[in-house]
């Protein structure tokens, strides 16, 4: 062993494969099993964008993670992402659409606009929809067991059920990729917060045009809700950074409450007219900054972090593990994440990438629209 990771989520396992692509032979600490449902990195489903209406920074990491997933379907034999395109639907004037076509103008990436009636979407005058072919759907699940089988493989140690003990030899170089238990730390105690949110199964009675693909909608009051097709007639629908409930990492709660439920769907009732039926809610930990952007910090030659992934870790983990472990072994930052660095939240002056997502006030049930 010459590389311990602390950590056997997505992250974890991706910084495991790129650390055996560069020659290095890592070691896995984690706490559970891989693929267990107490973090953030289990489920059926994730979504990815090309057109990341967040910031052009992120465009070029989905590039680069993009490649890497089709590298893991090429390796594994297994179909890891299902691409189906995404349609993003909001008022013109708003940070969605202006952000998705800022990154279809800086990229060349290909998109078409649409006005909502051509979908028979309810939406206000200024409403439009842009499709962007190159969405894709990541089949979670299975890129976690094609992730592990390529370290077992590989002769990664993975050693699961397991603790890291502190006291180990410091002379290691580690890579923490704790998830939501990073917030526990003094370090990040004032960054970072362990969230539960929920995704919500629904099946529909008549076709609606647009649930044949990704969706993501912003309403009026700034709130954005997505949507994954899941199978015939049935869409899994979450709100993005909205409904978290602090919840300390580690604890698998599976209920959510009838009114957060019927709140969802009648949100998406009234944009699409579509009748839908619950058949189940899954929770999962979203690790959010302050800023609601990433923490990957460099805490000493031979410790590094990649935490604080605020929903968006998942699709970015093979980049972000590539770029790591070759930063690691340059013994330097590499320049796309040094605008990661959690000592950004020291600097007052500094704009966030990207805006929190924090409306007020809300528009709830029907009244939230387009």
């Amino acid at each position: 062993m010459n590389l311990r990771i602390i950590g056997g989520g997505i992250v974890g396992l991706w910084v495991a494969t790129e650390a055996v692509k560069a020659g290095f032979r890592p070691q896995i600490v984690e706490q559970f099993t891989t693929g267990h449902d107490l973090g953030s990195s289990h489920g059926d489903s994730r979504i990815f964008r090309s057109a990341y209406w967040e910031g052009l920074e992120y465009v070029q990491l989905a590039r680069t993670s993009l490649d890497l997933w089709k590298w893991l379907e090429h390796v594994s034999g297994e179909k890891v992402i299902d691409e189906v395109g995404a349609y993003y639907l909001g008022n013109e004037a708003g940070p969605l659409i202006k952000g998705v076509k800022a990154a279809v103008k800086a990229f060349n990436i290909p998109a078409h606009c649409f006005s909502p009636l051509q979908f028979h979407i309810r939406g206000g005058e200024k409403a439009k929809i842009v499709l962007e072919d190159r969405a894709c759907v990541i089949l979670a699940n299975v890129a976690i067991n094609a992730l592990k089988q390529f370290c077992l493989n590989a002769g990664v140690d993975l050693l699961e059920n397991s603790q890291f003990e502190v006291e180990d030899d410091h002379n290691i170089p580690t890579i923490y990729c704790c998830g939501p238990w990073l917030a526990d730390w003094p370090e990040y105690k004032e960054t970072l917060t362990s969230t539960r949110v929920y995704c919500h199964y629904f099946s529909y009675d008549t076709p609606i045009k647009i649930f044949n693909k990704i969706i993501i909608i912003e309403g009026r009051d700034g709130r954005m809700l997505y949507g994954i097709p899941t199978g015939p007639d049935t869409m899994k629908v979450g709100w993005h950074n909205y409904l978290d409930i602090p919840m300390a990492p580690g604890v698998c709660e599976r209920s959510c409450s009838r009114e957060h439920i019927e709140e969802i769907s009648k949100a998406l009732c009234s944009v699409t007219g579509a009748g839908l039926a619950h058949k189940q809610s899954h929770g999962c930990y979203y690790t959010n900054s302050l800023d609601g952007n990433y923490v990957i910090d460099r805490l000493a030659p031979k410790k590094w972090v990649i935490g604080g992934l605020s929903g968006h870790g998942f699709k970015f983990s093979p980049a972000l593990a590539k770029l790591v472990i070759e930063g690691l072994a340059r013994n330097m930052m590499p320049e796309p994440l040094r605008v990661f660095s959690s000592s950004r939240f020291k600097k007052a002056s500094e704009d966030p990438i990207r805006m929190s997502n924090k409306p007020e006030p809300l528009y709830l049930g029907d009244k939230w629209k387009v």
